[in-house]
């Protein structure tokens, strides 16, 4: 059966991105929006409110995607068509 590539797809490729990037698995989950499925939940985790962006950030610099994407062209003010 062939692969469909859906939206969610996307989901699934960055928190590989993040394990190979050896992310902590509990930041890449809080940059997708997932809880701890599986772990006790521990009341301690519940307080504050999570990771910094500038941690976010640092943490996702580590991430190399598997293909040159292009620098979009500096913006001259003019349409050219």
């Amino acid at each position: 059966m062939p692969e469909t590539v859906v939206f969610h797809s996307l989901r699934h490729s960055f928190k590989d991105l993040c394990r190979n990037a050896l992310i902590p698995r509990d930041l890449h989950h809080a940059l997708t929006g997932h809880s701890n499925p599986g772990e006790a939940s521990n009341v301690g985790d519940e307080y504050g409110d999570g990771y910094a962006l500038e941690i976010k950030l640092e943490q996702m610099a580590k991430i190399t995607l598997p293909l040159d994407i292009p620098r979009p062209l500096a913006f001259t003010g003019s349409a050219s068509v």
